[in-house]
């Protein structure tokens, strides 16, 4: 019970958060609920309709998110009695996502990078071949140039927008200062920049731990001058909540040292 008694605020959105503070829980913590960012119909929805309705190779999904928006758009098209092509998936909880759909998962890189998906697509032989990607609005384009090098023929749409939560945002910054909450823990740089906007340069209690799931968020709080004591190896929830154990463990033993 590594988390016994330690308050983890929990940012992901709301309906996302679920195998989070299972996992917190069930090392003993308090998983307390602050979700900084929602997830949104996009604004164009009969882009992605056609866009899911289009004949391609393979899919990329960066996320669930895009795996739902992409199902979304093909139940309000006419492609629903076909079966949908095979995917690449950034990890292992977008993949579960896709094939409980059944969609085919051709394979998830080890991290998520733009070259990694891009190296996947070139040893599954897709390269120069019609991909769809469903990606959310604040994407960069990163991944759309790495598969245009590979002569790709990219199809991409908008499939959900990430907006702001600003009134749990400074609920959260309220209660990390005035020591309500001991670990901040981060799933998405858009959650990161919510905080950072409503933290406007101030610094963190000493006390408080900053946890995020992988080396993409982190950048975005190095970006933002937010200090990070937890990189999960991995990005998932289960390395995020292992790598945050074993900080904490470790700092017990050099305290009792």
């Amino acid at each position: 019970m590594d988390l016994c008694g330690v308050a983890v605020a929990v940012t992901r959105p709301r309906e996302q958060s679920r195998d989070l503070v299972r996992l917190i829980e069930s090392h003993g913590g308090a998983a307390l609920l602050y979700p900084l960012i929602e997830i949104a119909a996009p604004t164009d929805g009969d882009a992605l309709r056609r866009a899911a309705a289009q004949d391609v190779d393979a899919l990329v999904f960066t996320s669930a998110n895009g795996v739902r928006a992409y199902l979304a758009g093909r139940a309000a098209g006419t492609g629903t009695g076909e079966l949908c092509p095979p995917a690449i998936c950034v990890g292992s909880q977008t993949a579960a996502a896709a094939k409980a759909a059944g969609i085919t998962v051709l394979a998830t890189p080890r991290s998520f990078a733009s070259d990694q998906l891009a190296q996947i697509v070139l040893d599954t032989g897709l390269a120069k071949r019609r991909i769809l990607l469903v990606r959310g609005n604040l994407a960069d384009k990163q991944l759309v140039r790495a598969l245009r090098e590979l002569d790709c023929d990219v199809v991409e749409v908008v499939g959900y927008r990430t907006t702001g939560a600003p009134e749990e945002a400074r609920r959260l910054v309220a209660d990390a200062q005035a020591g309500r909450v001991d670990v901040l823990t981060f799933a998405s740089g858009s959650a990161v920049t919510a905080f950072a906007e409503t933290l406007g340069g101030a610094s963190l209690p000493a006390g408080v731990l900053v946890a995020s799931i992988g080396p993409k968020t982190t950048a975005v709080l190095l970006q933002h001058a937010i200090r990070t004591d937890v990189t999960a190896a991995a990005a998932t929830t289960d390395d995020l909540v292992a790598a945050l154990r074993q900080h904490i463990r470790a700092h017990k033993l050099d305290h009792n040292l």
